[in-house]
């Protein structure tokens, strides 16, 4: 994130930092960029995916469900699709 420091996002979202680095850590700011993404005006063709750290994993809790509510919320349900699993 260019010029964007964890002092900046604190004083703006500081719940959504928290949040982000209980999640993941120090790679809170993937989190940020992945938001970035969705919100920027022309397609970005780029894919992300959400997997538990290894040792995390099968253990739930992660924050990856949240992480997609938040997303869905922050972008409005209209503008988001997803699939059911088989």
């Amino acid at each position: 994130m260019n010029g964007v420091t964890e002092e900046l996002v604190d004083k703006y979202t500081p719940k959504t930092l928290r949040a982000f680095k209980d999640w993941v850590g120090d790679k809170w700011v993937i989190l940020y960029e992945v938001m970035g993404s969705l919100l920027y005006p022309r397609p970005i063709k780029k894919a992300f995916l959400l997997t538990d750290a290894e040792d995390r994993h099968g253990m739930g809790d992660t924050g990856k469900s949240t992480f997609i509510r938040y997303l869905r919320r922050a972008l409005g349900s209209e503008n988001t699709s997803g699939c059911l699993p088989t």
